[in-house]
């Protein structure tokens, strides 16, 4: 299990009595989700303004996105078709990341919704229904 608090990332193993420990993150993260496929983190980072990522123990982040004047709130995966998908609240949009084998990082991000009546603050996919 993964959670993110004022002072961090932190991950507990349902099978360990629930003892969180901190992983190295970023200094303000917020609104993470997990790609079971290539076993990372992803977060987003109100401080930085940035989408990163990072293996299940905190070793190895990457900025998946550079910096912009947006706070990315929700972040979700399309395992299947390896899209990550950004809500930018104050911006009212949704922007995509390809996060596919071989993708290079910071990644450039493609507008996929914009001109959202209100702004968007948690995604979750669901390749199956659409």
């Amino acid at each position: 299990m993964f959670l993110t608090g004022e002072d961090g990332i932190f991950v507990a193993d349902l099978q360990d009595d629930l003892n969180f420990t901190s992983i190295q993150s970023t200094d303000r993260p917020n609104y993470m989700t997990y790609d079971s496929v290539e076993k990372k983190l992803y977060w987003g980072d109100r401080g930085t303004k940035r989408v990163y990522r990072a293996d299940d123990d905190g070793g190895n982040r990457e900025e998946v996105t550079s910096g912009n004047d947006n706070d990315p709130r929700g972040v979700a995966i399309a395992e299947l078709s390896r899209i990550l998908y950004i809500a930018y609240d104050g911006a009212k949009k949704i922007t995509t990341v390809d996060i596919g084998q071989g993708s290079a990082f910071p990644g450039n991000e493609a507008n996929f919704v914009t001109g959202l009546t209100d702004g968007p603050l948690s995604l979750e996919m669901d390749e199956e229904q659409g």
